[in-house]
């Protein structure tokens, strides 16, 4: 039997928008009290100590809404398939250039390829990928083209390039 290649993507899934905010900030602050101390060659400044201990504080609270999916390749003729069953639409210059209808193969490959996910302490989480690809209340843009580009990657990886199919 084949072992085939796997990959792991970070998704969120409670973006915990407003603890990014300030994690991005403190990280400015960071570099602000680094580079002060840097040009005056004076000893950091105690507040970098608040501030890291704030910061890893943060990223422990984002961590906690974020999720790890294994995506593993399919066969070669399970991609084949999957290719044929979301074929360019006819007279669409952006699935010629790729070779699928961009519309539906990103969600159809990503079903295809996840395998399992785990929370932040490693524990098992129950996938609803209808949810999570949902395209009102599902992941945000960046997450899904995340997901998508890893899975297309591994997928294509080694020379496991299918012909691009043509419109009809």
């Amino acid at each position: 039997m084949v072992t085939r290649p796997t990959a792991t993507v970070t998704i969120t899934i409670d973006a915990h928008s407003d603890l990014v905010a300030e994690a991005a900030a403190l990280r400015a602050e960071e570099k602000r009290l680094a580079l002060a101390a840097a040009r005056t060659g004076d000893d950091i400044d105690p507040r970098a100590d608040e501030v890291q201990a704030r910061l890893a504080e943060l990223e422990q609270h984002i961590a906690e809404g974020q999720i790890h999916v294994r995506v593993r390749t399919l066969g070669h003729g399970q991609y084949r398939n999957l290719l044929k069953n979301h074929p360019p639409k006819p007279d669409d210059e952006i699935d010629a250039k790729f070779g699928y209808d961009v519309d539906t193969f990103g969600a159809a490959l990503i079903r295809a390829v996840t395998v399992n996910a785990v929370d932040h302490a490693g524990g098992l989480v129950d996938l609803d990928l209808d949810a999570l690809l949902d395209d009102d209340e599902g992941v945000s843009p960046f997450d899904f083209e995340q997901w998508f580009r890893t899975a297309l990657a591994l997928q294509t990886q080694g020379g496991n390039r299918v012909p691009l199919l043509r419109a009809s």
